[in-house]
């Protein structure tokens, strides 16, 4: 047992000094920071809830301002959260978040001129310290900010730092490169720190003894030293969270890999088809940034209005593409024990086993035949929008408020509408992939090479439908004898110019205004009155369960053809979209009823002993539900 003169007669156990040692931290450095042991709930501080007390490690914590302090407590056993969480650290249930910086070091970070540290945590800040090196920790890597600005508006503690022309290295944990949390944390903390005069440079730590999560203080614990930080530290670069992540993980990269080739080898046929190939495109996007192996290929959770945003659809068409997607067996949802307030998951299907081999795929294709080769959807090019087509009916004039007086003119949102009947034409998805292929293959593609990546055998169709619009706009050219499509130099901005920003902008505000309503109701109900609502419901349910039934006639026997149709739905739910007319010629084909001779008319009727359109949307639900 270590004592440590802190001001009072505080203790320090054996196993605790022993994970300051893995630190690295110097017994002097400990000793002003004060590290404890708590052996009993009482020794925990005030500032800590009552569900917070545990035994563990105590970390005081002092703020750049030399007059705040606070602590962390590391509990022996984490506190786990309602969503499954337990962090590793605890900080003051509602305490103010402040910057740390360790006393020996203070001095320094107020006044000094050297290199200033940034790094994530006290013990990391203390490893540092310890090499006489001034450090200030975030107690979070989102914490350098004030909460709920998105890293934009800076602490107060900032201010007693010296930033205006020194010469700052940030060093996050060696997930930074994987973590697309941390990446944007990061961004947002060198766009914060320049605009204080700093000079921001960047480490991006190596693993150490495999530990993906490892720290600075691990790195100079295993032989690091901090003139190899300095040679590592360089100005500030986004980094492709999805490729570094599959630089590491063989299981991940097999499986992307796998969902590339799906989406090569995919012919999308018509609107529905391209509008498919774009959701599918960003669910394989976040299947590289944060997507999880699982047993059928990758998981993904997403959230749907965002999903929608990317794809530039409403939500209403996003749900259908999924649906199609589910029907092609590239995709399923996967929202089991999911609550109402959490994003959604996605299963993307991937044809490879955990031991990173590829299984064996009926109709199987290689990367060249589909036209992508792995590796190669990093597309910079933008989702495009359909054209919005011409309406056909103009708006009611409508009545004069408070009378029956009919309007002798529009007002005035009726007459801004109005100018809007003509339609907006745009680019569309299916000249976005044809961008998507030239970016793909480096800018030029051959007309028949580029027919076979969209799956197209008319490649005069392809130049005479497609490419025309492209041209004008001067994001592609063409050779004379039109055989030869490149992409200009300025594409790119030639692209975002005739890009419909309107809409883009409108669709965010839409999603925002969706969002916070949501927001609002899910604060605005507490946890009792939803549980109350929860328990009045299941009381009614078994109230009507037991309730005896009317005495009624029995129902009339269903036809033979009835009873195919409900018998073929019951397995079949996701079918009920179907017209009536292809129900009737699947029975047939399935050798399920005899042909018939009008499959729409006695196809119908069979439905309308079943219910009708209340039978049929009875079936869909079952669907979304099952899904």
């Amino acid at each position: 047992m270590t004592v440590y003169p802190n001001g009072q007669s505080h203790t320090l156990s054996d196993s605790h000094r022993r994970q300051l040692k893995a630190s690295d931290i110097s017994d002097e450095v400990a000793a002003a920071r004060g590290y404890r042991t708590i052996r009993s709930r009482s020794e925990v501080p005030d500032e800590f809830a009552d569900w917070q007390r545990r035994l563990g490690l105590l970390v005081p914590t002092y703020s750049p301002d030399d007059k705040t302090a606070s602590h962390q407590l590391r509990p022996e056993k984490p506190i786990k959260r309602k969503n499954g969480d337990a962090p590793k650290y605890e900080t003051p249930h509602g305490s103010r978040i402040t910057l740390d910086v360790n006393p020996l070091m203070l001095n320094e970070v107020r006044h000094g001129d050297g290199d200033l540290w940034i790094t994530e945590g006290c013990k990391k800040g203390d490893s540092l310290a310890s090499r006489g090196e001034p450090a200030v920790g975030f107690i979070g890597v989102w914490n350098m900010a004030v909460p709920k600005s998105k890293g934009m508006v800076p602490l107060a503690c900032w201010q007693h730092v010296r930033l205006r022309g020194r010469r700052v290295i940030i060093v996050f944990d060696a997930d930074a490169r994987i973590n697309p949390n941390v990446q944007e944390a990061l961004r947002r903390a060198v766009m914060m720190l320049e605009s204080l005069g700093a000079i921001v440079l960047v480490v991006y730590l190596p693993t150490v003894n495999g530990d993906g999560k490892s720290g600075v203080d691990d790195y100079l614990a295993a032989g690091g030293t901090v003139a190899e930080l300095r040679l590592m530290a360089a100005p500030y670069k986004p980094v492709d969270v999805g490729r570094a992540r599959m630089s590491r993980d063989e299981k991940l990269r097999a499986s992307v890999e796998n969902l590339e080739r799906h989406f090569g080898s995919t012919e999308w046929k018509g609107m529905g088809g391209h509008t498919d190939r774009d959701v599918y495109l960003k669910l394989i996007e976040a299947a590289k940034c944060h997507g999880k192996i699982h047993p059928d290929g990758i998981r993904v959770v997403k959230a749907q209005g965002p999903l929608a945003l990317e794809v530039k659809i409403s939500s209403r068409t996003l749900w259908k593409s999924l649906n199609r997607l589910e029907d092609m067996r590239l995709c399923y949802r996967d929202n089991e024990g999911r609550k109402a307030e959490k994003a959604g998951a996605f299963v993307l299907r991937a044809d490879v086993s955990h031991k990173g081999r590829k299984a064996a795929q009926e109709g199987g294709t290689t990367p060249e035949e589909g036209g992508y080769g792995h590796g190669d959807l990093h597309l910079r090019a933008p989702r495009q929008r359909w054209s919005s087509p011409r309406r056909k009916r103009r708006p009611r004039y409508g009545m004069v408020p408070g009378t029956r007086q009919m309007r002798s003119k529009p007002t005035t949102e009726q007459r801004v509408s109005d100018e809007r009947l003509a339609g907006m034409p745009r680019l569309g998805k299916i000249r976005g992939a044809v961008l998507d292929a030239l970016d793909v293959a480096g800018g030029t593609l051959m007309l028949t090479e580029l027919c076979d990546v969209l799956h197209r055998s008319r490649p005069r169709d392809v130049k005479r439908r497609l490419l025309p619009k492209l041209e004008e706009a001067k994001i592609i050219e063409t050779s004379e004898a039109g055989d030869v499509i490149s992409l200009t130099a300025d594409w790119l901005e030639a692209l975002a110019r005739v890009t419909d920003q309107d809409a883009d902008g409108k669709a965010r505000k839409s999603y925002k205004k969706r969002r916070d309503a949501f927001r609002a109701h899910q604060a605005g109900v507490s946890a009792a009155g939803r549980e109350s609502v929860r328990a009045s419901t299941e009381k009614r349910a078994e109230h009507l369960k037991e309730a005896p039934s009317p005495k009624t006639s029995p129902p009339p026997p269903l036809s033979p053809l009835a009873q195919a149709v409900r018998d073929y739905l019951d397995r079949h739910p996701r079918q009920a979209r179907q017209p009536a007319g292809w129900i009737g010629v699947t029975l047939w084909a399935n050798g399920l009823h005899p042909k018939l001779d009008n499959p729409p008319a006695e196809t119908r009727a069979a439905i309308e002993e079943l219910g009708g359109a209340t039978y049929l949307y009875a079936k869909l639900m079952e669907a979304k539900g099952a899904a």
